[in-house]
């Protein structure tokens, strides 16, 4: 019996996409997509055993109450602003090397941290909403 749909689809998209990457290997002859194709299998088959089995967390509300919850909801929350912090720090110390050396590299560095910063940001605010709206 199917437990999880989303699982199962994702695992026969994975399934066709890895046969299609292994005609393209018989064609072609192309080792990269032999690795694709058993990168893809691979994922496929974690994708079909999450599919058909229990979910960690559904075992895990059996035994966890509203305690537990707070505590990893501060954790998480503790955790999320630690990260923040720390990502900051290091834009700002790579905006500052790159005004210094010149390096083009930094420069690169920091916009991909202010980017993990963005998503981290805007995922935080729809993810929010989302649950304000849910729950």
């Amino acid at each position: 019996m199917i437990k999880n749909k989303r699982n199962f689809f994702i695992a026969i998209i994975m399934t066709l996409l890895s046969f299609v990457a292994f005609i393209i290997y018989m064609k072609t002859n192309e080792y990269r997509y032999f690795i694709t194709m058993l990168v893809g299998i691979f994922y496929a088959m974690i994708q079909y055993y999450q599919a058909f089995s229990t979910s960690i967390f559904e075992e895990l509300k059996i035994y966890n109450d509203e305690r537990d919850d707070f505590i990893i909801m501060k954790t998480s929350h503790l955790l999320l602003r630690i990260m923040n912090y720390i990502l900051f720090i290091m834009v700002f110390i790579f905006l500052m090397s790159y005004a210094l050396f010149g390096i083009s590299t930094l420069l690169i560095i920091s916009l991909t941290l202010i980017g993990i910063l963005v998503f981290i940001f805007l995922g935080t605010l729809f993810i929010n909403i989302y649950l304000e709206k849910r729950n």
